[in-house]
């Protein structure tokens, strides 16, 4: 099928989906920790965030990129978009609304 372009199969590109999916398989983790009826205490918190930077961070690092300069550029972008901060009625009607 024409309609979607398949990436080449590198070792590079198995490693981009190894750390997605890692990001995935963390985020659900993190998802699971969250709707325990239970509250759970922030080492557990930690705990799985750690898990979860991982695989940004790797993936930042095989792109070439510091992850500071990501989160750096993250925060420029989200001043400029909101310059008078963050509130769900300005996300709402941002010029090119929202994505």
């Amino acid at each position: 099928d024409d309609w979607m372009p398949v990436p080449e199969v590198t070792d590079a590109n198995i490693m981009v989906a190894w750390n997605l999916i890692g990001l995935l398989g963390e985020a659900c983790e993190l998802i699971e920790l969250w709707a325990r009826d239970e509250q759970p205490d922030p080492a557990q918190w930690a705990y799985e965030l750690g898990d979860a930077f991982w695989y940004p961070t790797a993936l930042a690092t095989q792109k070439g990129l510091r992850l500071a300069d990501v989160l750096a550029g993250n925060v420029a972008k989200l001043e400029e978009r909101y310059p008078d901060g963050f509130s769900s009625e300005a996300s709402r009607n941002r010029e090119g609304g929202a994505r």
